[in-house]
């Protein structure tokens, strides 16, 4: 956790000059070393807690990323009162702001305790006022820093770069702010497979938009990270107990037979658990796009669910033989839409929605699948049991990125 928060915070600190004249901001100046290294002593001792903490599933005492006031003693911070915007040098003229960091709203920890860790340092060390704001998720807060207007909604319409531009798409509802900076300067967990996706289109998107108006990602968040699809370790416990079955292994999902330990996709759908999607396209244009790329892969879309080639091969019967897969969010691509469709398994994926999987999922009212991704620890309590893909299909670690503001820098 330490060093990826020293490589944003760093150059802040030692006030490294950028050559960028219309990009050009400035910081408090008279930051003492002996400060900033209380400031990483600091930090250490909260990261590591967190870390245990996390392994655990159990919040942090007295300080978590829901409420932490101060990390350093109150003689070695700069006090709120003293603290001061970030005053940038941009076209349209100087412009101040506080540092505006995301803080995600999807119950995702990692994420929220790296952004707060990071502007408790900038404002107590730096003496620069922190402003964090939230976004529903990693493509969203991304979209923020990148200027985008509609943001919130995973649109963007335009690119923000002017005081006109800026007071218009404020108007509208498509921005939090009326002037041309970013809604979010620091975005702290991009993960990759959005970036190969998403960040590349922003920049094709606006090729003609100035480097300094831009986002950019800067290094690693400090850890791997690997998706895939989940279910209960005392189905998988009974499975082999019982009667010798795999659950384990996707080949026993091929079969009739794993159906059996599971609730089917009739149930759910007579008890009206519905999706977020009741249709097979969407008006949102980062919803479509995942939406065709799981069809190019080979599912089929029936109303709210999607069907894996093996499972939609099984035609009116797909709601009694099927077994159900409960997915969080149309916006993140997952490795794991590859392997399920590629692996031969009998599974009906529903797009119920971060709150709503955690939810049904916490409940145990169902016995279905779910996917997920690790490290997070939302569900290490139940406890989880990951479900083997075919090994040629299995997602590999990938690696979660800092994202920021140009300007910023």
């Amino acid at each position: 956790w330490l060093a990826p928060i020293l490589v944003f915070v760093c150059p802040i600190v030692f006030g490294t000059p950028t050559s960028r004249r219309t990009c050009r901001r400035e910081v408090p100046s008279g930051i003492s070393g002996a400060a900033a290294m209380s400031a990483w002593s600091a930090l250490f001792a909260l990261a590591v807690a967190f870390a245990a903490s996390a392994v655990e599933g159990q919040p942090l005492p007295l300080c978590t990323f829901e409420h932490c006031p101060q990390c350093l003693a109150d003689d070695e911070i700069v006090p709120a009162s003293a603290r001061r915007p970030l005053q940038f040098h941009l076209e349209e003229g100087a412009l101040s702001a506080p540092l505006r960091i995301a803080r995600e709203l999807m119950g995702w920890n990692s994420e929220s305790i790296f952004g707060q860790i990071v502007g408790l340092l900038v404002g107590e060390v730096l003496g620069i006022q922190v402003e964090y704001v939230p976004c529903h998720n990693e493509i969203a807060c991304f979209m923020a820093v990148s200027t985008c207007a509609g943001w919130s909604g995973l649109q963007c319409k335009t690119i923000v770069t002017e005081n006109a531009s800026a007071a218009e798409a404020f108007k509208k509802g498509l921005k939090l702010s009326d002037d041309p900076m970013a809604d979010v300067m620091f975005a702290p967990e991009v993960r990759t497979p959005f970036k190969a996706n998403t960040i590349e289109a922003l920049r094709h998107a606006s090729a003609a938009v100035r480097v300094c108006d831009r986002a950019e990602t800067i290094g690693p968040s400090g850890f791997l990270w690997e998706d895939g699809v989940y279910t209960y370790k005392d189905i998988i416990d009974h499975a082999w107990n019982s009667n010798g079955e795999d659950l384990i292994s996707f080949r026993s999902f091929a079969m009739p037979l794993a159906s059996s330990y599971f609730d089917k996709p009739e149930t759910l759908i007579r008890d009206g658990v519905s999706g977020i999607a009741t249709s097979c396209n969407s008006t949102n244009a980062t919803i479509q796009e995942q939406m065709q790329n799981i069809k190019d892969l080979g599912w089929v879309c029936n109303g709210s669910w999607w069907l894996a080639p093996a499972c939609a091969a099984l035609g009116d019967r797909w709601g009694s033989e099927c077994v159900p897969v409960l997915d969080d969010d149309w916006a993140t691509s997952k490795n794991a839409y590859i392997g399920l469709a590629h692996s031969g398994m009998r599974v009906a994926k529903l797009m119920v929605g971060d709150a709503a999987q955690e939810q049904i999922v916490k409940s145990r009212k169902y016995k279905v699948l779910w996917t997920w991704w690790s490290p997070d620890s939302r569900f290490m309590t139940l406890p989880p049991q990951r479900i083997n893909l075919m090994p040629e299909f299995e997602g590999s670690f990938d690696v979660a990125l800092k994202a920021v503001w140009m300007p910023t820098l």
